[in-house]
Formats: C-alpha cells, sequence, structure tokens
C-alpha cells in the first residue's frame, strides 16, 4: 500500500519545510501544487535556488507537462494558476498524484 500527501500552497515558505518534515517516514511520495507564491516557498521545498526550467527528469529525459518545476526522489512541485477555485486546484494536484491513499 502506499499512502501519498498533497499539499495545495502560496506563500508558505515559514511553515512548509516543517510542514513536509512532519510527513516524513509515514508517506511514501509528496506532491506540492503552488499556486502563485511569490516568497521563498519554492526555494524551500527545492532546497536551494529553482532554476530548472526547462525541467529535465533525473535520468535526462525533457519533461513534457510545464507545470512541473521539480520532480526528485519521492518528491514533485507543480505550479498552478489560481483561478478562485479550490476545488479546480485540488482536481490538478489529484491528477498529479498516485497512491492507494492520497491525504490532502
Amino acid at each position: 500500500m502506499s499512502v501519498a500527501f498533497v499539499a495545495i500552497v502560496k506563500d508558505e515558505a515559514p511553515i512548509i519545510r516543517r510542514c513536509i518534515d512532519t510527513c516524513f517516514g509515514v508517506v511514501d511520495r509528496y506532491c506540492v501544487v503552488d499556486t502563485g507564491s511569490t516568497d521563498s516557498t519554492l526555494i524551500q521545498l527545492n532546497g536551494g535556488p529553482l532554476d530548472i526550467m526547462p525541467l529535465l527528469h533525473p535520468d535526462g529525459a525533457m519533461v513534457a507537462d510545464e507545470s512541473l518545476l521539480l520532480r526528485r526522489d519521492n518528491r514533485s512541485v507543480y505550479q498552478y494558476a489560481w483561478d478562485d477555485d479550490f476545488a479546480a486546484a485540488r482536481n490538478f494536484a489529484k491528477s498529479k498524484c498516485t497512491g492507494d491513499w492520497i491525504f490532502f
């Protein structure tokens, strides 16, 4: 059985690492959907400056999904243009995540 954790975030730099670290060892995959952060949320998720466009998979293949910013180990970070519809953002996140159980 696999367990995935999904977070839909915007400007969560002060707490995003703590949020992810809390789930360490409990979930198999992390999927974060950023809805337009203007703070250092993406840097916190990446562990350093995000300068990875166009993104390459670890095996060197180009990524077809333009919303994908980072795929490393068991975590993926996507960008989603916020349109005042949380359900749409949640459905986008769900479409990007796999697991027997998905926690939002």
